[in-house]
């Protein structure tokens, strides 16, 4: 049984996300598939969302429950090596995303799940934990590759590792993946807005600046239930 709390805090994310409603049930459908690696932790989310979504009149399939096999076999075909581009098909418009990506949030969520509508294929290059120590100081999400893989949230999900971190050396991964669509947030600023685009420009591809995802949700679903996510604004 669901609570009133969980349903009407997953109804004014969901409202104040900006998610389409075809958006909406991916966006529920990764956390389905994060209940299956992560068990009744992340299930609470997927559910309060998926009676939330009912209540707005979103009806999300119920997936069949997939075995350890399967993931494994799901992960391997998305996981790739972020210095080793993989062929980009004709007519094909593939987007490119990178960050630390050191929690997985519903913030981070809902922010992928609308940069996969804006192209065929979303490549997501995350820092490997080495890096996020190094250049953040902040610890991470131990498992992220194995759950930001399995999600479904990008078609080829890879870890940047090595010790540089500079405008030359994204510039060089741009290169090596020639997106068509290069997407950099908002919130990064503008210099770095500004970066992007000379980086997209190398390969032919446009920057897109994504603005800030209307609600902040700061915690990651690996750590707490979800009434006890914290949360910067809830329209």
């Amino acid at each position: 049984m669901i609570d009133r709390e969980s349903v009407k805090l997953g109804k004014g994310i969901l409202m104040g996300s900006g998610l389409n409603r075809e958006e909406t049930i991916r966006f529920i459908s990764i956390l389905q598939t994060q209940a299956h690696l992560l068990g009744d932790l992340a299930l609470g989310y997927k559910e309060s969302f998926s009676a939330a979504a009912s209540e707005m009149g979103i009806l999300v399939p119920e997936e069949r429950h997939c075995a350890n096999g399967e993931l494994e076999t799901v992960l391997s075909s998305r996981l790739i090596e972020w210095d080793k581009p993989t062929p980009k098909e004709n007519g094909i418009v593939r987007g490119l995303k990178h960050g630390f990506y050191r929690r997985m949030t519903i913030s981070q969520i809902i922010e992928l799940v609308k940069i996969g509508s804006l192209c065929d294929e979303l490549v997501l290059l995350i820092e490997n934990n080495e890096r996020v120590e190094r250049f953040k100081g902040k610890e991470t999400d131990k498992i992220r590759l194995a759950a930001w893989g399995i999600s479904g949230v990008a078609d080829k999900v890879g870890e940047i590792t090595g010790q540089e971190c500079s405008d030359e050396f994204y510039r060089k991964l741009v290169e090596l993946w020639r997106p068509d669509v290069y997407f950099v947030n908002e919130s990064s600023g503008r210099e770095v807005a500004r970066e992007a685009t000379l980086r997209a420009n190398l390969v032919g591809g446009k920057a897109v600046v994504l603005p800030e995802v209307g609600i902040n949700l700061h915690t990651s679903i690996f750590e707490k239930p979800f009434l006890n996510i914290r949360c910067r604004q809830v329209v």
